[in-house]
């Protein structure tokens, strides 16, 4: 009953049944259609772009550059695009704010690309480590960041792309 009603409305439509190409053994006619034209080679180069697009959408998280344990207070990171340094400054420090810690210090490099924040320590430091790890690392504008003491600088371990700079300016 099913294949007559299909015949009847394939007929009436004039509608053909086109078969998909198995796998592996794809042709030029991308569109199953029964003929190459330029509907396949536009398909093709879309379906190319997406592929690629897709393939450079894979989002990496910023690095924790030196060790958890290396935790005193200190948080230094680079911002990818530094003209968003100020806006996620001030994401960190609400997020800060409202997990309970206390800013003690909050710069800016005049470029942009770095920033640093200074926390007072709280009860468990290292419960308090892996909180602002978890929190910097999803934090798509950033490269990269690292614990380190106000002054301390380690520069066997810059920051990747830019070293901080001196030249920081308190927001």
């Amino acid at each position: 009953m099913m294949n007559t009603f299909k015949k009847l409305y394939r007929d009436f439509f004039g509608l053909t049944e086109s078969k998909m190409d198995a796998v592996g053994k794809e042709d030029s006619d991308i569109n199953n259609d029964g003929k190459t034209n330029k509907t396949d080679s536009y398909l093709k180069k879309r379906r190319t772009a997406i592929n690629k697009s897709i393939d450079e959408e894979i989002v990496d998280e910023a690095k924790l550059v030196n060790g958890i344990d290396e935790y005193q207070g200190g948080v230094e990171y680079a911002i990818k695009d530094p003209s968003q340094a100020r806006e996620v400054s001030e994401d960190i420090k609400q997020w800060t704010e409202k997990k309970g810690f206390t800013i003690i210090k909050r710069t800016v490099s005049k470029n942009g690309k770095n920033g640093y924040f200074y926390f007072r320590l709280g009860e468990d430091p290292e419960k308090d480590a892996q909180r602002i790890q978890g929190y910097f690392a999803q934090r798509l504008e950033l490269t990269a960041f690292r614990f380190r003491v106000r002054g301390n600088a380690n520069p066997s371990r810059e920051l990747p792309p830019a070293a901080p700079t001196r030249s920081m300016r308190k927001i």
